[in-house]
């Protein structure tokens, strides 16, 4: 392993780690907010809550509101962390990718490494490298030589020409990048602004369904805890009590411990006899991604015209623009007509 991560050993007293039905995470973290703030109804501005995108901005909100059980709240903020991290200001000009990737193009131009490649591609590839080693908190050595020999040990191979190449055009062109003063790369801006955030911590805050944490995004909910109070919703699914929560649970268990698949199905034939999922799943063929998302806008379609009331959880977008484009109207539709904005499906993207 390259480099080390330091977390604390025990989170904080103020940090709670809380399992939930993915059903009942936004409810339940909606009551917890208004519980904390009952007595400063109808303003909840006191709390911050932090989502994983802005689109469930809308139903934490509206949960808010069912909770609290008033006709209008002042709202918490509501936020994405990287939302919330950009409103920090910065003493020092945060750089822009595509100055950094020039920097690492007019660089290995200079070396003549690598002259039959498309040296754009190569400046992209290794601007998102170093940027994931910063967001994983890995730092390079100073001496190339100590660098390879922590290669060779994490890929359990002996240096060769090969080896040793990637190894020198890596750990040069991250030196390179470093010896920039005067302004930061975005994803060490983006640690810093966490940082600062967690030193002026005083909001209780409230983290609802952020998974796939960067270790600096888990140490600054662990330093916030230090000052203020820190919740974390997580969905977990072997916390739902339905037919289908335990069967979804049975199928993809989280302990490493766990029955074999066989027996695993066995138990929950002998729970419930009749499958779960009798009326609820459909197997549709595909044989692209055009094809996927045009069975998705079919089934939304259906559902609208029948005046369901469940959301399809199941798009895939697929790779293709198209496909992309077609999803995302599919979910757009199905959104505004649930608030009343469409009497009727309207025409699929061309």
């Amino acid at each position: 392993m390259i480099g080390s991560i330091h977390m604390p050993a025990h989170p904080p007293a103020g940090f709670a780690r809380i399992p939930c039905a993915p059903h009942a995470l936004v409810s339940r973290a909606a009551q917890a907010v208004v519980d904390r703030g009952r007595e400063m109804l109808p303003d909840l501005s006191y709390a911050g809550v932090l989502v994983p995108d802005l689109h469930a901005a809308q139903d934490v909100a509206e949960a808010l509101r069912e909770a609290a059980g008033a006709p209008a709240l002042l709202l918490p903020r509501i936020a994405t962390l990287g939302q919330w991290a950009a409103s920090v200001p910065l003493d020092r000009p945060v750089a822009a990718r595509a100055a950094r990737e020039a920097l690492l193009y007019r660089e290995l131009g200079k070396r003549g490494w690598l002259q039959t490649a498309d040296l754009w591609a190569v400046s992209g590839e290794l601007a998102g490298l170093f940027d994931e080693l910063t967001r994983s908190n890995v730092a390079l050595p100073a001496n190339f030589a100590q660098f390879n020999r922590q290669l060779e040990r994490a890929y359990h191979a002996r240096s060769g020409d090969s080896l040793t190449f990637e190894a020198r055009l890596v750990h040069e062109l991250w030196h390179v990048l470093a010896r920039v003063t005067g302004e930061s790369d975005p994803e060490a801006a983006y640690q810093l602004r966490l940082a600062r955030l967690a030193e002026n911590a005083a909001a209780p805050l409230f983290a609802l369904g952020l998974t796939r944490l960067s270790p600096a995004e888990e140490r600054f909910l662990q330093h916030y805890a230090a000052r203020a109070p820190v919740q974390h919703f997580v969905a977990d699914p072997e916390s739902g009590t339905s037919a289908v929560e335990r069967m979804l649970a049975a199928a993809w268990p989280r302990q490493p411990d766990h029955p074999g698949l066989l027996d695993r199905a066995r138990e929950l034939k002998a729970a419930y006899p009749a499958s779960p999922l009798v009326a609820r799943l459909r197997l549709i063929g595909a044989a692209s991604a055009e094809q996927e998302a045009q069975a998705v806008d079919v089934t939304v379609r259906e559902w609208l015209l029948a005046a369901k009331n469940e959301s399809p959880s199941w798009c895939r977008t697929g790779s293709s623009r198209a496909a992309r484009a077609r999803c995302s109207s599919a979910r757009r539709y199905w959104s505004r007509t649930r608030r009343g904005g469409h009497s009727r499906p309207p025409a699929p993207p061309r």
